[in-house]
């Protein structure tokens, strides 16, 4: 990590792991973070990219067709954060077409009637 972090909030895009806020560990009184750092396991690389815009626990984060949507959180004096902040990462997810709309378990197979031969 590029600094030990506690309280942070994840998220995957493209197979790279966003560690996104927090707190280090012994810092007394609680000194929340802003940072957004990206870890790529491939490489085993990390950088950082824009900040939060305000230092904060957040409460959750998730992804959605390569944005990163973090969900309020605490900052500074145990400040309640309501807003949602959303990152952009570029990446977009590519959809299926012509998909069977089925459900688990309705799929069976059927045997197929084979030409007669003399």
């Amino acid at each position: 990590m590029l600094s030990l972090r506690f309280a942070f909030s994840t998220a995957v895009v493209r197979d790279e792991i966003y560690l996104i806020g927090g707190f280090p560990r012994q810092h007394i009184p609680r000194e929340y973070l802003a940072t957004v750092d990206v870890y790529d396991p491939r490489t085993e690389t990390w950088r950082d990219i824009p900040s939060l815009p305000m230092p904060l626990r957040p409460f959750r984060a998730v992804t959605v067709n390569g944005k990163i949507y973090v969900f309020g959180g605490y900052g500074e004096g145990l400040e309640f954060f309501p807003d949602v902040v959303v990152y952009d990462t570029g990446f977009r997810a590519v959809e299926a077409t012509g998909k069977m709309l089925t459900h688990s378990g309705e799929l069976k197979a059927q045997h197929s009637r084979q030409p007669e031969t003399d």
